[in-house]
């Protein structure tokens, strides 16, 4: 087996591909952050946006499937939206 790179890569395409949902719930934004698996914190700065999302969420007692409307639809379709267009990250080790 030959190796050629030796690297940490995260893509998270796929998370907002799976989080862009027809009528999202707080149920659909707590699996798109639970799908970042970051033990290191490397992803903070992508997935913070999502965890204070989900925390407004909290505040505003937004039920568990009760469809995200207004601003807090325009706010996820924007936050999918950069996930989806994001460039892997590739940390050489």
């Amino acid at each position: 087996m030959e190796v050629e790179e030796d690297a940490i890569v995260f893509d998270i395409r796929e998370v907002g591909e799976l989080a862009n949902v027809t009528g999202p719930t707080k149920r659909n934004v707590v699996q798109a952050v639970g799908r970042i698996y970051d033990p290191l914190g490397i992803l903070t700065p992508i997935s913070i946006h999502l965890k204070i999302f989900l925390q407004v969420l909290h505040k505003l007692r937004i039920g568990w499937d009760q469809q995200l409307t207004g601003d807090l639809l325009d706010g996820w379709r924007i936050l999918v939206s950069k996930l989806r267009r994001s460039n892997p990250i590739e940390i050489p080790r």
